[in-house]
């Protein structure tokens, strides 16, 4: 469940994209050495070997990677001046915020997706990894009210590929809001947020 400053945290993050969070997934990685070293009071010695390592690339790539519904599991740092929203740090799981993002093909940029906040964001998608396109706006539904986000293009919203029903995001950045909440508090000011986290394939 949300409180009322988890609801505001999780648009803000909608508008700077998906909350994140801890115990992120990560590609496989591996490395290695091998070395060999002798001696012997005869002049004679035995050879040493190591084992090399090796990695993996987590899972698909392009457009169809990311298509579908997820939830998003995460953390979430937040800044606003706006005082109805202030200053805080926000987690959520699948379990507790049912907070879901949703991609599809897009016709002006490779990707749309939409929030439970009910932000509309445009991607574009290179190999495994998806970017929000700078310089959006879109309108948000938090805590029984609703506010205009313009998000700055200095923002940053990356999504990469773990395997087929894991992606990991963060990002940061600054947007601005405009509008009230359920309480008739103004959500009026500027934001800057922060995120890591996972996101959970539910379709």
């Amino acid at each position: 469940m949300m409180g009322r400053n988890l609801g505001i945290a999780a648009a803000l993050l909608a508008a700077l994209s998906c909350a994140g969070g801890g115990g992120t997934p990560t590609a496989g990685t591996g490395s290695g050495s091998s070395s060999g070293s002798g001696s012997g009071s005869s002049g004679t010695g035995s050879s040493g070997t190591g084992s090399s390592g090796s990695g993996t690339s987590g899972g698909p790539s392009g457009v169809h990677a990311f298509l579908g519904t997820w939830t998003v599991s995460g953390n979430a740092t937040y800044n606003c001046n706006a005082t109805s929203i202030g200053t805080g740090t926000e987690s959520g799981s699948p379990s507790s915020s049912a907070y879901n993002i949703a991609f599809a093909a897009g016709t002006s940029a490779d990707l749309v997706s939409i929030d439970s906040a009910g932000c509309q964001l445009l991607w574009s998608v290179q190999g495994q990894t998806a970017s929000m396109e700078p310089g959006q706006s879109c309108t948000i539904t938090v805590s029984g009210g609703s506010a205009q986000v313009q998000i700055d293009s200095s923002s940053t919203i990356s999504l990469t590929v773990v395997d087929a029903n894991h992606l990991s995001g963060n990002g940061s950045g600054r947007s601005m809001l405009s509008g009230t909440d359920q309480y008739g508090d103004s959500l009026d000011g500027t934001c800057t947020a922060s995120a890591v986290g996972t996101l959970i394939r539910s379709n």
